[in-house]
């Protein structure tokens, strides 16, 4: 419905520093969750802008990005309460003959029986692939792929539209289902340490969010929510945003699976200099989410560099559940943990 979408644009743009009206399904903004430049007051790149039926937010400074609903809830929880309510009852008060009825293109569900790669835990001991997969101290071998040409499979089996993948190129794969097994997405890991392009994100749907491990998730135990998929091996029912923005990983479990945020901790990489980083950390704890924030004898940038190092799993997890906070907590200790 997206009227009430638009609707409900208007009651809040009061909220929002440098709203303009740009067209009928663009609004710009100074972004709220990351405050936009310090020194440049008139920056402002926050966006509203239509995605199929609906508006979408999206910031080109943090990165940030979200339905409108998840927006309004963050920003104006009286609003987005009357918001929810008006979108119950228009959509139960339609009638059927009201109904528009889109018929989506229909796309083959592909498991992980069907992906048509070599599995490295059935490579030989001595493949150069399986090598350095072993080398990073993985042992999840049976969850990650080779392709002797990306490109190729990208194409007959995501389906995707990627222009930059070139021919015969080796990667390591990191497959991407939804929460029901089917193949979304993945990743392509170069083995090159001077590839410009170390990973490559394929995905078959826009609308479908790439989200690893969702087919092993355990929703009613804690969550742990880390930047890459490979780190998310090494910790329990651990799932990976794909990016560094975790905060809007969780509000789409939220918003798709009723997942509950109490049980949530966002594990960001180990990058206190980072400006990204940091900002997007600040919207978590403002958001009264849990995060973890490294102690300072923890040099590595993330869990896998940490294996590597030569630390365990439970190590990693001992020094996680030790340094996870929120609330009061959670910003004194950001503010001891932050080099920005």
């Amino acid at each position: 419905m997206l009227y009430v979408d638009l609707k409900y644009i208007g009651l809040l743009s009061s909220q929002l520093d440098k709203f303009v009206h740009k067209n009928d399904y663009l609004y710009n903004f100074r972004c709220p969750i990351c405050g936009d430049s310090q020194k440049q007051k008139n920056k402002a790149r926050g966006y509203l802008f239509k995605k199929g039926t609906s508006m979408i937010f999206h910031c080109h400074n943090c990165s940030a990005g979200m339905s409108f609903g998840n927006f309004l809830k963050f920003l104006n929880q009286r609003l987005y309460s009357e918001y929810v309510a008006e979108k119950y009852f228009n959509g139960e008060q339609r009638s059927t003959r009201d109904k528009l009825v889109i018929q989506k293109p229909i796309i083959k569900a592909i498991s992980r029986d069907e992906i048509g790669l070599e599995c490295i835990n059935n490579l030989p001991k001595e493949h150069y692939v399986r090598q350095y997969v072993e080398g990073r101290k993985i042992d999840r071998l049976d969850l990650l792929y080779f392709a002797e040409d990306f490109k190729k499979w990208s194409l007959d089996k995501i389906n995707t539209k990627y222009t930059n993948l070139t021919d015969d190129d080796v990667r390591v794969v990191i497959p991407f289902f939804d929460i029901e097994g089917n193949l979304v997405g993945a990743q392509g890991r170069s083995l090159l340490a001077d590839k410009k392009l170390r990973y490559v994100t394929v995905r078959s749907n826009e609308d479908v969010p790439l989200i690893y491990g969702l087919e092993r998730w355990e929703q009613r135990k804690t969550t742990y929510i880390v930047e890459g998929p490979l780190d998310s091996l090494f910790l329990p029912n651990a799932i990976a945003a794909a990016s560094s923005d975790l905060v809007a990983c969780a509000l789409k479990l939220e918003e798709m699976y009723n997942c509950d945020l109490d049980n949530v901790v966002l594990v960001f990489d180990n990058e206190p200099r980072s400006r990204e980083i940091t900002k997007i950390i600040s919207t978590a704890i403002n958001s009264q989410m849990k995060v973890c924030l490294w102690p300072e004898n923890i040099h590595e940038k993330d869990i896998n560099e940490m294996i590597v190092s030569g630390k365990s799993k439970e190590q990693i997890l001992g020094i996680l559940r030790e340094n996870t906070y929120n609330g009061l907590l959670a910003n004194m200790a950001f503010n001891s943990w932050k080099r920005v």
